[in-house]
């Protein structure tokens, strides 16, 4: 990464610039060093790259565009190593004031204060922003205690600030869904998820892993119609769309997780035109906007669901930038994700397998090592009458187990694994945080190297919250050996230097 000065010891004129060092960012910035352009500069308002993917500590990212399961740190540390070594230089602690029409940028960084930045073409990833408690209209006092569930995560993962001891999540979208597990995890009460909807906004997976495996209440159809407390919240109260008495649930905390609104203050700036009704921008197919030379991705485009998407898109939208800017290389194929040294890799036969294209496969797996009779019969009575909800990957497939003691449903080796392991030992990686000195920030995501039962999550992660370590600490480095005598160790799942 180049220090903040690095611009004005550069005097190569910028051929590229792109806002936001988020996954988006990094990948469109990635492709388009690859296709030929030759001087490429990223620019991010935080102090350091990864974006939204840095406060994700869960695991669920980069099965298609790595071909593993990865959680969101790991995910960005190899976006950063690829960027750096691709020659993108990446410039943190900058924020881009404006931007005009002929594509003129007026950034603030901390050490270089105001300067000007001319580029040929520039790619838009800012990525986009919570909607808050105003903006769905919730009554009530303004007490302590009431936050977005993205700052939540936030505060937690990162700072290492305890907000409560029992909460109510406002809102089923993916991010709460995560923070009521989290939250859990961390010894907290989470006393209900509340949803005005019919059925849940965020994905099944996260609706299964999240809330069922611990038991945490989904309340359909109901609204929070007021909030109480003076100084700190005491209480939301509850309503039923479907009628009957509303009902107080006690809580000092509060997190709303209602949606999610693509940043483009500064698209607006360039005169890009904007989609009213979800404001995110309208985009050819080789995601450029109305302006020439400005193209975008991520979540300034759209709201996306899965970061491997956001990924396969944001190469798009290089390659497009390089092409406008006429690099040769641009036609050049890309692969499905870059590999650990930062190469470009084509996708895995795994990565096929669990996108359901090599089925063949599925089946001779299926012949050779399908083994009914190690099912208990209890099981089979146990399972018949509500399928699995596989949640390996979004697909959620449901999968079910036949009176005879066979699986069907599943679409992928991975899924048939699942529903066996569900099946006769139901257990989960664990992702945490652990104190950590003289670092960045207070606190470093890990992760067990092995599932370990999910009836011992919580009691593990009570053993993980009185770990400390101290920076440096190396992506994949060992925390701690047989965590509480259950046969797993924890590593860290992201670098951090010492400062």
């Amino acid at each position: 990464m180049i220090p903040a000065n690095g611009i004005a010891n550069n005097d190569a004129p910028l051929s590229l610039l792109v806002i936001g060092a988020g996954p988006a960012g990094l990948s469109a910035a990635i492709e388009a060093k690859r296709s030929g352009v030759d001087r490429v500069l990223v620019v991010d308002r935080e102090r350091e790259p990864g974006g939204i993917l840095n406060q994700c500590i869960h695991a669920g990212f980069g099965l298609f565009h790595f071909g593993e399961e990865l959680t969101g740190p790991e995910y960005a540390e190899r976006l950063v190593n690829a960027a750096e070594e691709s020659g993108v230089e990446i410039m943190s602690e900058t924020f881009v004031a404006e931007i005009d029409h002929d594509l003129n940028a007026v950034l603030f960084s901390k050490s270089l204060g105001y300067f000007q930045v001319k580029a040929k073409a520039v790619v838009l990833a800012m990525g986009c922003r919570e909607r808050t408690r105003a903006a769905v209209a919730v009554p009530g006092t303004r007490p302590a205690g009431v936050f977005s569930a993205g700052t939540a995560q936030r505060l937690i993962n990162i700072e290492g600030y305890a907000l409560g001891q029992r909460a109510v999540i406002v809102g089923s979208g993916d991010i709460g869904l995560i923070m009521a597990r989290r939250l859990t995890l961390e010894g907290v009460e989470v006393a209900a998820v509340v949803e005005i909807r019919e059925t849940p906004s965020g994905l099944p997976r996260n609706v299964s892993q999240c809330l069922k495996a611990f038991s945490i209440p989904l309340l359909l159809s109901h609204r929070v119609a007021a909030i109480e407390g003076t100084s700190r919240v005491t209480g939301v109260v509850v309503e039923s769309l479907n009628g009957g008495a509303p009902e107080r649930l006690e809580c000092d905390l509060v997190l709303f997780s209602v949606g999610l609104i693509p940043e483009n203050e500064l698209s607006a700036m360039t005169g890009a035109d904007l989609l009213g009704g979800t404001n995110g921008l309208q985009l050819t197919g080789e995601m450029q906007t109305s302006v020439p030379g400005l193209f975008a991705c991520g979540n300034t485009y759209r709201v996306y669901d899965l970061v491997d998407e956001v990924s396969r898109e944001a190469g798009i939208a290089g390659r497009a930038a390089a092409a406008y800017l006429g690099c040769q290389k641009c036609g050049a194929p890309s692969g499905a994700g870059y590999a650990k040294s930062g190469g470009i890799t084509s996708l895995s036969s795994e990565t096929r397998t669990v996108m359901g294209q090599d089925q063949g496969d599925v089946s001779r797996f299926m012949q050779s090592e399908k083994d009914p009779s190690s099912i208990a019969s209890d099981v089979v009575e146990s399972v018949m009458d509500e399928p699995l909800l596989c949640i390996i990957c979004p697909k959620g497939c449901r999968i079910r187990l036949g009176s005879g003691g066979e699986i069907t449903g599943y679409n992928c080796r991975r899924g048939y694994e699942f529903a066996l392991q569900e099946l006769r030992d139901p257990s989960a990686v664990l992702t945490a945080t652990v104190a950590i000195e003289g670092g960045m920030w207070p606190r470093l995501p890990c992760k067990t190297t092995k599932a370990i039962p999910r009836a011992l999550l919580r009691a593990a992660a009570a053993s993980l919250s009185k770990l400390s370590v101290s920076a440096p600490v190396s992506l994949g480095e060992i925390l701690a050996r047989d965590l509480g005598g259950l046969g797993v160790d924890v590593v860290a799942t992201r670098s951090m230097k010492k400062l």
